[in-house]
């Protein structure tokens, strides 16, 4: 029986489809936490990705962080990496957007 690198990059291609599927359902974890939260008036939150999810292959928490702070960030929220794989997101500008009212600009032509 002989071995290919195509072998190879098949098993490496498996491996990060399965890595993406799961970093889905973080990220989708996330946004339901952050809906939950900005209905009870919150514009803030520490996020820990967990080690382990369970029903799942092992996969590596940092590259998951990555992954969930890239897709927030895409959604312009504010992302500041902590150690251990904890993440702070905030959301506050929404709260300052709310209230800001947008200035007419009229402009008065000289003829």
């Amino acid at each position: 029986m002989g071995m290919n690198v195509k072998d190879l990059c098949g098993d490496s291609i498996r491996q990060y489809n399965n890595d993406i599927q799961i970093y889905k359902t973080l990220i989708h974890e996330v946004f339901e936490k952050i809906k939950k939260l900005h209905k009870t008036g919150k514009f803030n939150m520490l996020y820990r990705v967990p080690r382990i999810v369970f029903g799942n292959p092992r996969y590596n928490p940092s590259h998951a962080s990555y992954y969930i702070m890239k897709e927030l960030i895409k959604g312009s929220f504010v992302v500041i990496p902590n150690k251990n794989d904890n993440i702070y997101v905030d959301w506050s500008v929404v709260k300052k957007l709310m209230f800001v009212k947008k200035k007419e600009v009229t402009f008065c032509l000289d003829k």
